[in-house]
Formats: structure tokens, sequence, C-alpha cells
């Protein structure tokens, strides 16, 4: 089995992907940067690589699928799973990809934010999972963003991504990640509590 690494470099096509991908997040109109890259969309794809092996799936297809599941964000905040499967429709056409595998891919692309509360596919659910389980593994970079953004909202937006992470992860999946989001989770509720305590005190001493 080739090495993941390798792969990423020495399969022209997923090369040619991640160039691109490299390319528009470094550009300084794009919304998303190259950190972004690194700590999220290579976890994931490297995460969606093992799942294919463990699952018996296409690899270069689930490779290419989580390269791309987020690369429409580069430009647009919503709906970027629907509007990623018509830029990865177009980009695979381009590199003249078979019909089968462009559908499987941008399937996977556009129902990536389901999991199994809307869709059974094993190729969607690699990617859904390896979406998932990479937000758990970096979550301290997601953390920083809403924090950086949403000071005052920040726990409460975060606890609700994981509550949607475990509704649309398959079990195996949650197998792999559920200690980390209670541990998590726990921290969250801990942070509300005291900021609850500091208002009290505040209000009381004010």
């Amino acid at each position: 089995m080739i090495n993941f690494y390798k792969l990423l470099h020495n399969d022209k096509d997923i090369k040619y992907i991640v160039d691109l991908i490299i390319s528009t997040v470094s550009d300084k109109k794009s919304f998303i940067g190259i950190d972004f890259y690194e700590n999220h969309i290579l976890v994931c794809t490297e995460i969606a690589y093992k799942l294919a092996i463990e699952r018996d799936a296409n690899i270069k297809n689930a490779v290419i699928a989580a390269l791309l599941h987020d690369y429409a964000m580069h430009d647009t905040k919503k709906d970027h799973e629907i509007i990623g499967g018509i830029y990865a429709r177009k980009i695979l056409n381009d590199l003249n990809f078979e019909k089968d595998d462009i559908n499987t891919i941008c399937q996977a692309i556009e129902h990536h934010r389901d999991g199994i509360l809307k869709y059974k596919d094993k190729n969607d659910l690699i990617i859904s999972d390896a979406d998932a389980i990479s937000y758990i593994i970096k979550f301290p970079f997601f953390e920083q963003y809403e924090r950086n953004i949403h000071p005052e909202t920040a726990d409460d937006i975060l606890m609700d991504k994981i509550d949607k992470i475990c509704d649309i992860i398959t079990p195996g999946g949650l197998d792999l990640i559920k200690k980390d989001c209670e541990r998590i989770k726990g921290r969250l509720e801990e942070n509300k509590n005291e900021k609850s305590r500091s208002k009290r005190l505040f209000r009381k001493n004010s």
C-alpha cells in the first residue's frame, strides 16, 4: 500500500489538486488560508485515506473528495458543500476522470455534512466521518478561531458543533473520538459556568 504522503506527491491528478488548493487558499482574497489547509483539509484527507483502506473503498476517490470537500470555502461561506461539488466536477472533468468516479467524488463532497442522518453510501460516510474526526483532532485550531470571532458565545457555538458531529458521524467513527468529545464538552461547560459565576460576582459587587 502506497504511503499517504507519497500518494499526494506521486499521483499526478492528486498532486495537481493539492497544488491548486494551496495556490487558491494562499491568495489574499481567499476566506481561508494555508493554515486551514494544514490544520483541516490535509488532516481530513489523511483520515479519509485510512478509512478508505479500513472500509475497502476506492482510496484515490476518497483522497480527492477529502481534499476538495471544503475547497469552495475559499470564496463562499454559504452552502459550500453544494458549490464545492460544482467546483469539483469542473476540476475532475478537466482532468478527464471517468464519469462514475466524478459522480462518486462529487456526491461525497455534497453530502459531507449530512452523514448518517441522510446518506448511507460508504464513500459519502468516509468523507463525513473524516471531516468530523479531523475537527476533533484539531479542535484547538477551531476553538481559537471561534474565540477570536465570537468571544462571548464561543463555548455555545463549539458545543453545538460537537453535538452536530455526534449526530452525523457513524458509530465506528464516533468510537474513535467519543472520549475526546466528552472531555472537550466538559471543559467548555466549565468555561461557561466560570463566566456565569464571574458575571454574578461582578453584578453583586457593582
